[in-house]
């Protein structure tokens, strides 16, 4: 919550601002003397870090929260599209589809569907809406997908499953991508432990080659 936020920004601000005075503090305390000026330049730059440091992990967290929102929008779109299979409306499939799942993003999509519903909205302007809040560009390109479908007379169902299908082919190939940026990483540090290992050996001979020149 903001509340929060602020909070810890507070407390972060706090910390990052005090601890050069404290170990200058120590310092002096043990008889070492330290200048005024590098305390303050410590306490101002420690103060900015650990301020950015809640910026940092609420992005983090909010991407991580927008990937796991697309899965949710290709399950959406995958009971929407079985529900509109077996004949029923677009507005029923979508709110059905919306009730099947449980979790954060099902009960976002759920209450934007319900809040349009009351104020006369069409559940693609709900979607595309919410999509725009929270920087979902699959609901805002479903909410669109749907609205143009139906002003062309298209299938809404062949619509939305093929949105599904697009989602899952996305988050495969982001999944992978992953996979192998990590795996292209994990490698680093066994390249350094053989180079450390390779100087450990070498350094013996090459000693005694600079000693006897």
């Amino acid at each position: 919550t903001p509340d929060q936020q602020v909070a810890q920004l507070a407390v972060n601000g706090l910390v990052g601002l005090f601890w050069a005075p404290a170990v200058a503090a120590g310092c002096v305390a043990v008889g070492v003397r330290v200048p005024v000026a590098i305390p303050v330049w410590l306490a101002l730059a420690g103060a900015a870090v650990m301020v950015a440091v809640p910026f940092r992990r609420v992005r983090h967290e909010a991407a991580r929260a927008r990937d796991g929102f697309a899965y949710a929008v290709g399950a959406f779109c995958d009971v929407a599209a079985m529900a509109m299979s077996a004949g029923q409306e677009t507005h029923g499939a979508l709110f059905a589809a919306a009730g099947a799942g449980s979790g954060p993003a099902f009960e976002e999509i759920s209450g934007a569907l319900e809040a349009g519903f009351l104020r006369g909205r069409r559940p693609a302007d709900s979607l595309v809406q919410l999509g725009r809040e929270l920087a979902v560009d699959d609901l805002v390109d479903l909410g669109g997908t749907i609205a143009l479908a139906e002003r062309e007379g298209a299938p809404v169902g062949d619509t939305v499953a093929a949105k599904a299908q697009a989602i899952r082919e996305r988050l495969t190939t982001q999944v992978e991508r992953d996979a192998a940026a990590t795996t292209e990483r994990m490698s680093i540090p066994g390249a350094m432990l053989m180079i450390g290992f390779l100087w450990f050996i070498a350094f013996p001979a090459l000693y005694v080659i600079v000693q006897e020149s």
